[in-house]
């Protein structure tokens, strides 16, 4: 239903999978924050050459339909249970990952006051030279919310955190892919 509500989202999964495959020579390690159903691992697993993808998401029974989906990648994949507004949520995840993604979840954060420390999580799950790509509805001359930044907040936040090269990677109506590699 998701996907028929915003076809663009298909767009944006392509992106993902575009970006993931600038990073360098291996099979890499994916976390997925606010993995939902699993149409972005799924279109990751896909077209990326991953070794491992871990689903982090609050449901259970996001984490069925995830395991629906992906069951091709089952070898592959690993489901945990966690809420990222827990100030503690990085605690017990891998380290070291080759890319840490999120689709439509950072705003779940309920207030852009609390992006500055989640994106400090990210970057310390991260190896040096992984990249974030982060995916959300962004405050815009038409549209505004008090759980969004800008593009440009996104952008200078990431950097504040410590990632470099971030910029907004594609946009489509109130959605923007931004990303940060981890120097």
């Amino acid at each position: 239903m998701a996907n028929r509500e915003r076809p663009e989202r298909k767009v944006f999964l392509d992106a993902f999978a575009r970006e993931a495959s600038q990073i360098p020579g291996k099979q890499l390690t994916v976390l997925d924050l606010g993995s939902g159903p699993g149409f972005l691992a799924e279109e990751l697993l896909d077209q990326c050459s991953i070794s491992k993808y871990y689903l982090f998401d609050i449901s259970p029974f996001m984490h069925q339909l995830s395991r629906s989906r992906l069951k091709r990648f089952l070898e592959k994949t690993a489901f945990l249970e966690g809420d990222f507004k827990n100030e503690n949520w990085s605690h017990a995840l891998p380290r070291n990952l080759d890319l840490v993604v999120s689709l439509q979840a950072v705003h779940e954060l309920r207030h852009a006051r609390h992006i500055p420390r989640f994106y400090k999580q990210v970057y310390r799950l991260l190896a040096s030279g992984g990249l974030f790509l982060v995916c959300d509805h962004v405050n815009s001359r038409r549209y505004g919310a008090a759980h969004f930044m800008t593009v440009a907040e996104h952008v200078s936040t990431l950097e504040a955190a410590g990632f470099t090269d971030a910029k907004e990677v594609l946009s489509k109506r109130d959605m923007s892919l931004i990303r940060g590699w981890k120097g």
